[in-house]
């Protein structure tokens, strides 16, 4: 039962500690807090350590906690087993954000003891949510005023369609034909071959039923290009109930579907960028992105070279059968532009055949497909380091909208590729600091070599460096781990390896477990002195004998680790308390808030630390 307990709270805290997307709140039976983990402070703003011990409430807004909304929350839980819903929420700074949530009892050994409140900051998808009904209600008034693409009228029992020229024109039908009437078949033709399936399903539940036609879909133009319309219309019927006729009216929705697309293309760009770990795949995926979303041929990033005379284009992104430009390029090849990237301008050209900064270089863009480009500067310092490059082989209109969505991407990726750099450099400053404080340990050590030199006996000297020495290990620990918070496994095995003479000597069990740097190491201080003493007059000190320390969360939510030896001498119990014990004492007792419990069994030492767990993993406090 024991172990079953300590693996469902090593898994509920795991939960925790990796769902920094979801707030999840823990609260007694009265609404205290008692658990933030990472992802309330990211969205709420508050740090775990000024909350503890305050009513949850404080994230309600103050018309919800007039109405006594949090209350009710928990009386519906306890009496349904759970109480979901959408609201505003409040954060730190009263900013008020929506939130979808759910509240769920706390339960231990089958009684409940508290809440679980689990939410998820959903204002984006409210404000698009919004932003689509807005759409919406334009759109209802549109069709309302008869502003449209072109209205239309089927006749069933000829099976033509009778529509106006602007119907038709973007159908690609002769409008006297469309006037005298044209078949369904002429029109669905030039459907786009995924959204037809969509269409006839639409069309034939209208039918069936008599709900009103409102359907999307994209139409074939003749150019190459798909132009997105909204069709709805009402069945006409007779006296008898059949269908007579058909008349409704399309709008063109297309620039509505290609905003959402390139809202679509941000969301894709933030989430792939978020596990790249190298600045070549941020841009490869850039150009990908970008070529598919606006439906280029050729994409990617070049290095400019010191001079500003070359261009390194490492790997880009091209349509299929589009040759590829990865590369050195010489900037004078390819137009008169290159002053104006420079000067850090954007160089916009719809066609290079028209514009003076490119007709005399036409040869060389011809060969490689290009007749229109798009090229956004990246900038350091006032220099030119490196070009966003977009291309297409026919002539194109840059929007403002275009123009606005590619200077979005671009500095989505500039701010990516400085997150980069920036862990980069944290990495750097982390081995350099680790590097530093290597130093400093061993200076501690020549230090107290001299001082002791006359003062001290060489056991005392000895003590003294083992235990500097133990700093050292955490340290690399912390170290690798960014000074954070380290695996519970990774600091004992840290603390026991340099008195670990087999692999026999020592074994260690526990759930996954981060603490702080704080208590990582106050717990290497205090297994070094459980070692060196095991070493000397315990297990560690004859053939044979060995140590078993285990960890775990208790149903108090205290941090528990023992330490127990066996196989060595005789044990007696001390006359006096010596200067490991005090150590003992003061780095996890004193410290941490902790108590340590000591038995001298005469089959063996065993040692128990208790440490509430917020202690142990209270990253703030150790730092």
């Amino acid at each position: 039962m024991g172990a079953a307990l300590s693996l469902s709270e090593a898994r509920y805290r795991a939960i925790l500690d990796s769902s920094t997307d979801y707030a999840i709140i823990a609260t007694d039976l009265d609404g205290v807090i008692t658990t933030w983990n990472e992802g309330a402070r990211q969205i709420l703003g508050w740090p775990e350590e000024e909350l503890l011990g305050t009513r949850a409430d404080i994230i309600f807004t103050p018309e919800d906690r007039e109405q006594r909304r949090p209350q009710t929350e928990m009386s519906l839980t306890l009496r349904d087993g759970r109480a979901s819903d959408e609201r505003w929420h409040m954060r730190k700074d009263g900013r008020r954000f929506w939130a979808a949530g759910l509240l769920m009892p706390l339960k231990v050994d089958g009684e409940v003891r508290g809440f679980l409140k689990i939410l998820r900051d959903r204002t984006q998808e409210r404000e698009a949510e919004e932003h689509r009904r807005r759409i919406e209600e334009r759109l209802e008034l549109a069709l309302g005023a008869a502003v449209m693409v072109g209205i239309w009228d089927w006749e069933f029992a000829t099976d033509l369609i009778y529509a106006d020229a602007n119907f038709a024109s973007i159908y690609g039908i002769d409008p006297e034909l469309a006037g005298r009437g044209a078949p369904l078949a002429d029109y669905t033709h030039r459907f786009h071959p995924d959204d037809l399936p969509g269409f006839e399903l639409a069309l034939k539940k209208t039918l069936e039923d008599g709900t009103p036609f409102s359907h999307e879909y994209r139409v074939l133009q003749a150019d190459g290009s798909f132009r997105w319309l909204l069709a709805r219309g009402n069945v006409v019927r007779d006296a008898d109930g059949t269908p007579v006729r058909f008349p409704g009216a399309s709008i063109d929705i297309t620039d509505r579907k290609l905003a959402e697309d390139r809202q679509a293309a941000l969301v894709e760009l933030s989430d792939r960028f978020r596990d790249v770990e190298d600045t070549a795949e941020i841009t490869a995926i850039t150009a990908q992105v970008l070529g598919r979303v606006l439906r280029l041929t050729r994409g990617g990033y070049g290095s400019v070279d010191p001079t500003g005379s070359f261009v390194e284009v490492d790997r880009d992104w091209t349509a299929s059968d589009v040759q590829s430009i990865a590369g050195r390029h010489r900037f004078a090849d390819y137009g008169s532009f290159n002053e104006d990237l420079r000067k850090g301008r954007t160089v916009v050209i719809d066609d290079v055949e028209e514009d003076p900064r490119t007709s005399s270089d036409l040869p060389r863009l011809r060969r490689l497909g290009i007749r229109a480009l798009f090229n956004v500067p990246v900038m350091e310092h006032g220099r030119l380091v490196g070009i966003l490059f977009l291309h297409d082989n026919k002539v194109r209109h840059w929007s403002r909208a275009k123009v606005d969505f590619v200077r979005d991407v671009a500095q989505r990726t500039r701010d990516a590729v400085e997150r980069l750099r920036a862990e980069d450099h944290q990495r750097l400053l982390a081995n350099e600091l680790q590097h530093r404080v290597k130093n400093t340990l061993a200076m501690i050590q020549a230090i107290a070599a001299q001082t002791f030199k006359d003062a001290a006996t060489p056991e005392a000297q000895s003590a003294f460096a083992n235990r500097v020495v133990a700093l050292a290990h955490a340290n690399d620990v912390l170290t690798k781990a960014g000074w954070t918070a380290a695996p519970v496994e990774d600091v004992v095995t840290g603390a026991t390896i340099p008195h670990c003479a087999g692999p026999e000597r020592f074994t260690l069990s526990g759930p996954a477990i981060e603490i702080a740097a704080r208590a990582a190491l106050a717990m290497t201080l205090a297994l070094h002195e459980l070692c060196t003493n095991a070493s000397k007059y315990g297990a560690l000190s004859v053939e044979g004998g060995h140590v078993t320390i285990e960890w775990e969360i208790d149903a108090e939510a205290n941090f528990q680790l023992r330490w127990r030896e066996r196989g060595g001498p005789a044990v007696a119990v001390p006359t006096r308390k010596g200067f490991g014990t005090r150590l003992l004492e003061r780095s996890l007792g004193a410290q941490l808030g902790g108590s340590v419990n000591i038995d001298y069994a005469p089959e063996g030492v065993t040692c128990l630390f208790q440490v509430p767990l917020v202690a142990v993993q209270d990253v703030v406090g150790a730092a």
